[in-house]
């Protein structure tokens, strides 16, 4: 894979040249901890031309149903949809933590503004009971075949990750 260097930073003022890299991505980074409107035009200004931003975070209705000390999901809304940004949560030290979400419009807005063209937006949901019921028989299999090795230390974990 080559060199591999982990800067330590902030996604709001990112400490590279413009045009740097061709991929960003975040897994529940700065998509959710820091604010858009800072990190979406630090994103696009070093993505290269034709660079790919794949982010993934909360989904938007299981935050406007959080309840209010942010530890349950409800089926009542507990927040408007409409200027949702920064959301504040208790935490039990009392140094509140703050999370960032935006209607799907309002991201889809901000990223166009920046020069990116949104690809795919997916809703992501709990898996069926007999979906996860099989999944959890492919791990056990998984786990029978790297035990008599067959699968060179797998560990009982397939997973196909695809960036073009």
């Amino acid at each position: 894979m080559g060199d591999v260097t982990f800067v330590h930073g902030s996604g709001e003022a990112l400490p590279f040249a413009d045009a740097s890299f061709d991929l960003a991505i975040s897994e529940y980074g700065v998509c959710l901890w820091c604010d858009p409107y800072r990190w979406v035009p630090e994103a696009a200004r070093v993505l290269r031309p034709g660079g790919e931003l794949i982010f993934l975070t909360n989904g938007l209705l299981s935050v406007l149903c959080m309840d209010e000390a942010g530890t349950a999901t409800t089926t009542t809304l507990h927040r408007p949809l409409f200027g949702l940004r920064a959301q504040e949560w208790p935490d039990d030290d009392g140094d509140d933590s703050v999370e960032f979400h935006l209607p799907h419009g309002e991201w889809i807005r901000l990223l166009h503004e920046h020069g990116l063209q949104v690809e795919r937006l997916t809703e992501l949901r709990a898996p069926e009971v007999r979906d996860h019921a099989i999944r959890l028989r492919e791990r056990q299999l998984g786990a029978q075949l790297a035990q008599r090795g067959n699968l060179g230390g797998a560990q009982g974990r397939w997973r196909l990750i695809a960036v073009r």
